[in-house]
């Protein structure tokens, strides 16, 4: 039977870097808190997104993009409700179901008018480093069978050789449910994760 084990909670950086971005927030200092949430979780955002798209570099680094813009426009909003880190993650997991989706539609679109195909769909890192072993290649495709809501709530609470994971507290408020409910829905994920992987 697979298992599936969180390693330690990576450090958070969390309450310092909440302060600090409330600190440039209340001083009208947006550049200066952007600067911080980028120091501070560019890497982890991109990883993050790297991971949810099954190794699509462009895509990855596209979402990244778009996450950022959208905590440039929204910081100035940010009403500390959750922390930093959940907000963000919030955000950059709204962003890679919507481009998931997105790709989903095209492919459909492409299979309907094939005369109108674009170029393939981007692969995973042609260095090898995204999935370097066996194991990394089959979880890989059992997470591509996930639904994209599953898929990015595996990859945020594992982390999945990314620098980023998160409590199930801040997993329930990037998905607006209750803990209970979230900690219900991601042992029916593993489940199924499981049951891929035994096949």
């Amino acid at each position: 039977m697979t298992s599936f084990r969180r390693p330690g909670v990576v450090a958070q950086a969390g309450g310092d870097v909440d302060g600090a971005i409330r600190a440039y927030i209340a001083r009208k200092d947006l550049h200066g808190a952007h600067a911080l949430l980028a120091e501070t979780y560019l890497g982890g955002v991109f990883q993050y997104c790297l991971k949810t798209l099954n190794g699509d570099l462009m895509g990855a680094e596209d979402v990244t993009q778009e996450v950022f813009e959208a905590v440039c426009k929204q910081l100035g909003q940010f009403r500390g409700e959750a922390s930093v880190r959940t907000w963000l993650f919030r955000i950059a997991h709204h962003r890679c179901v919507t481009h998931i989706r997105s790709a989903q539609h095209e492919r459909v679109i492409q299979a309907m008018y094939p005369a109108h195909q674009g170029p393939p769909p981007a692969g995973p890192d042609p260095a090898g480093g995204v999935l370097a072993d066996e194991r990394d290649t089959l979880l890989h495709h059992a997470l591509a069978t996930l639904a994209p809501e599953e898929r990015s709530m595996v990859v945020l609470y594992f982390g999945l050789q990314s620098p980023v994971q998160l409590t199930l507290r801040e997993l329930a408020e990037v998905f607006g449910v209750p803990r209970s409910t979230l900690h219900r829905q991601l042992q029916g994920v593993l489940h199924q994760l499981r049951t891929l992987l035994q096949t």
